[in-house]
């Protein structure tokens, strides 16, 4: 008799949540994302936001659990910093860094994943962690 997980195979990418600070050094953690034509969009006004002349600065990342919200921000934090060769192949084919790559200056990601604790002492925490 076989057993009921025997007909499913989960991706590896779907069996843990996706963590910002410890998945950055990780080059597997983006492996099999998907960039959806909405992520493209929302990549290309970003990249527009960070041009000299641009007014607009501010996001706003909203979604369900297990959306994929912690998984754009590391892939928009290895974007903006200049990582995007830390990226997985298949992954650098589906982006279209043309408006990406000519508005991003190089910037330092601060990784920080919400929690109870003053927002000071975690961007403290973060910078230490990036210091190293």
């Amino acid at each position: 008799m076989s057993k009921i997980a025997d007909a499913f195979s989960v991706r590896a990418r779907y069996l843990r949540s996706a963590h910002i600070e410890r998945d950055f050094n990780d080059p597997s953690a983006l492996n099999g994302y998907v960039v959806t034509p909405e992520i493209q969009r929302c990549l290309n006004r970003m990249a527009q936001g960070l041009s000299d002349k641009s007014g607009q600065r501010a996001w706003r990342i909203t979604g369900d659990y297990g959306s994929g919200k912690s998984s754009f921000a590391l892939l928009l934090a290895h974007l903006f910093a200049g990582r995007d060769g830390d990226l997985p192949s298949q992954l650098r084919r589906s982006i279209n860094f043309s408006q990406i790559k000519s508005n991003r200056p190089q910037l330092i990601p601060v990784l920080i994943t919400g929690s109870r604790e003053p927002l000071g002492i975690a961007i403290v925490r973060a910078g230490r962690w990036n210091a190293r």
